[in-house]
Protein backbone atom coordinates (compact mmCIF):
# COMPACT_ATOMS: atom_id res chain seq x y z
CA UNK A 1 0.00 0.00 0.00
CA UNK A 2 3.20 2.24 0.29
CA UNK A 3 1.90 4.84 -1.56
CA UNK A 4 -1.25 3.76 -2.43
CA UNK A 5 -4.79 5.00 -2.44
CA UNK A 6 -6.29 5.12 0.69
CA UNK A 7 -10.00 6.06 -1.18
CA UNK A 8 -9.92 2.44 -2.79
CA UNK A 9 -8.83 0.87 0.75
CA UNK A 10 -12.22 -0.80 2.08
CA UNK A 11 -12.14 -1.53 5.79
CA UNK A 12 -14.40 -2.92 7.98
CA UNK A 13 -14.36 -1.74 11.84
CA UNK A 14 -16.20 -4.43 14.51
CA UNK A 15 -16.99 -2.77 17.62
CA UNK A 16 -19.41 -2.90 20.13
CA UNK A 17 -18.97 0.18 21.60
CA UNK A 18 -20.90 3.09 19.98
CA UNK A 19 -18.51 6.04 20.84
CA UNK A 20 -15.02 3.93 20.19
CA UNK A 21 -16.36 3.24 16.62
CA UNK A 22 -18.13 6.96 15.61
CA UNK A 23 -14.48 7.84 17.14
CA UNK A 24 -12.82 5.73 14.94
CA UNK A 25 -14.57 5.56 12.11
CA UNK A 26 -14.83 9.14 11.42
CA UNK A 27 -11.06 9.60 11.90
CA UNK A 28 -10.89 6.50 9.45
CA UNK A 29 -12.86 8.44 6.82
CA UNK A 30 -11.19 11.94 7.66
CA UNK A 31 -8.02 10.02 6.14
CA UNK A 32 -9.79 9.09 3.38
CA UNK A 33 -10.81 5.17 3.90
CA UNK A 34 -14.09 3.72 2.77
CA UNK A 35 -15.30 2.04 6.28
CA UNK A 36 -18.15 -0.32 7.26
CA UNK A 37 -18.91 -1.77 10.85
CA UNK A 38 -20.13 -4.04 12.53
CA UNK A 39 -21.36 -4.32 16.03
CA UNK A 40 -21.29 -7.91 16.62
CA UNK A 41 -20.18 -11.01 15.23
CA UNK A 42 -23.36 -11.92 12.99
CA UNK A 43 -22.95 -8.17 11.17
CA UNK A 44 -19.29 -9.05 10.73
CA UNK A 45 -19.75 -12.26 9.14
CA UNK A 46 -22.60 -11.09 6.84
CA UNK A 47 -20.47 -8.13 5.45
CA UNK A 48 -17.79 -10.29 4.79
CA UNK A 49 -20.02 -12.40 2.83
CA UNK A 50 -21.35 -9.36 0.97
CA UNK A 51 -18.55 -7.51 0.45
CA UNK A 52 -14.48 -7.84 -0.33
CA UNK A 53 -12.31 -5.85 2.63
CA UNK A 54 -8.81 -4.75 2.65
CA UNK A 55 -8.53 -4.50 6.14
CA UNK A 56 -10.36 -5.85 9.16
CA UNK A 57 -9.84 -4.12 12.27
CA UNK A 58 -12.05 -5.95 15.12
CA UNK A 59 -12.07 -5.06 18.64
CA UNK A 60 -11.75 -8.24 20.23
CA UNK A 61 -12.80 -8.20 24.06
CA UNK A 62 -16.48 -7.99 22.54
CA UNK A 63 -19.12 -8.89 25.18
CA UNK A 64 -20.36 -12.62 25.19
CA UNK A 65 -23.21 -13.97 23.53
CA UNK A 66 -25.69 -16.22 21.32
CA UNK A 67 -24.26 -15.04 18.12
CA UNK A 68 -21.86 -17.42 17.22
CA UNK A 69 -24.41 -20.27 18.33
CA UNK A 70 -22.62 -24.15 18.55
CA UNK A 71 -19.59 -22.04 19.99
CA UNK A 72 -18.26 -21.82 23.95
CA UNK A 73 -18.12 -17.83 24.40
CA UNK A 74 -17.93 -17.86 28.00
CA UNK A 75 -15.98 -14.36 28.34
CA UNK A 76 -15.36 -11.47 25.82
CA UNK A 77 -12.01 -12.74 24.99
CA UNK A 78 -13.57 -16.05 23.79
CA UNK A 79 -15.92 -14.44 22.36
CA UNK A 80 -13.32 -12.41 19.75
CA UNK A 81 -10.88 -15.60 19.41
CA UNK A 82 -14.07 -17.46 18.05
CA UNK A 83 -15.21 -14.03 15.80
CA UNK A 84 -11.58 -13.88 14.45
CA UNK A 85 -11.74 -17.91 13.54
CA UNK A 86 -14.43 -17.45 11.28
CA UNK A 87 -13.20 -14.08 10.00
CA UNK A 88 -10.68 -15.96 8.75
CA UNK A 89 -12.90 -18.61 7.34
CA UNK A 90 -15.36 -15.91 5.49
CA UNK A 91 -12.60 -13.84 4.01
CA UNK A 92 -9.77 -13.94 1.91
CA UNK A 93 -6.61 -15.42 3.72
CA UNK A 94 -4.12 -12.54 3.04
CA UNK A 95 -6.59 -9.39 4.67
CA UNK A 96 -4.76 -8.48 7.17
CA UNK A 97 -6.80 -8.20 10.43
CA UNK A 98 -5.87 -5.57 13.21
CA UNK A 99 -7.03 -6.18 16.68
CA UNK A 100 -7.61 -4.12 19.52
CA UNK A 101 -8.26 -4.10 23.12
CA UNK A 102 -9.20 -2.02 26.32
CA UNK A 103 -7.44 -4.94 28.18
CA UNK A 104 -3.84 -5.15 27.91
CA UNK A 105 -1.34 -7.95 28.85
CA UNK A 106 1.46 -9.69 27.73
CA UNK A 107 -0.36 -13.14 27.83
CA UNK A 108 -3.58 -12.06 26.14
CA UNK A 109 -1.08 -10.03 23.43
CA UNK A 110 0.77 -13.44 23.04
CA UNK A 111 -2.82 -15.32 22.29
CA UNK A 112 -3.86 -12.79 19.75
CA UNK A 113 -0.90 -12.80 17.80
CA UNK A 114 -0.74 -16.42 17.73
CA UNK A 115 -4.40 -16.15 15.79
CA UNK A 116 -2.48 -14.32 13.33
CA UNK A 117 -3.10 -10.81 13.44
CA UNK A 118 -1.44 -7.83 12.16
CA UNK A 119 -1.00 -5.78 14.87
CA UNK A 120 -2.38 -5.60 18.39
CA UNK A 121 -3.21 -2.19 19.86
CA UNK A 122 -4.42 -1.15 23.04
CA UNK A 123 -7.34 1.58 23.18
CA UNK A 124 -7.29 4.23 24.10
CA UNK A 125 -5.88 4.12 20.79
CA UNK A 126 -3.53 6.61 19.50
CA UNK A 127 -4.49 7.96 16.02
CA UNK A 128 -0.88 7.93 15.16
CA UNK A 129 -0.66 4.02 16.26
CA UNK A 130 -3.65 3.09 14.52
CA UNK A 131 -2.07 4.95 11.18
CA UNK A 132 1.11 3.12 11.46
CA UNK A 133 -0.41 -0.14 12.02
CA UNK A 134 -2.64 0.41 8.77
CA UNK A 135 -0.17 1.33 6.83
CA UNK A 136 2.24 -1.62 7.91
CA UNK A 137 -0.79 -3.84 7.54
CA UNK A 138 -1.46 -2.88 4.44
CA UNK A 139 1.94 -2.87 3.23
CA UNK A 140 2.70 -6.06 4.02
CA UNK A 141 -0.31 -7.33 1.91
CA UNK A 142 0.55 -6.02 -1.52
CA UNK A 143 1.59 -8.82 -3.87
Amino acid sequence: MKGGNRANTRVLYVEDDIEERKRLVDFLRLKGYIVDTADDGPQALAALRSSEYDLVILDVMMAPGNELKGEDVASGFETGKVLLRKLREEMKSHTPVIVLTAHPGAELENQIRDLGVAAYLNKPIAPDDLETAIADALEETVP
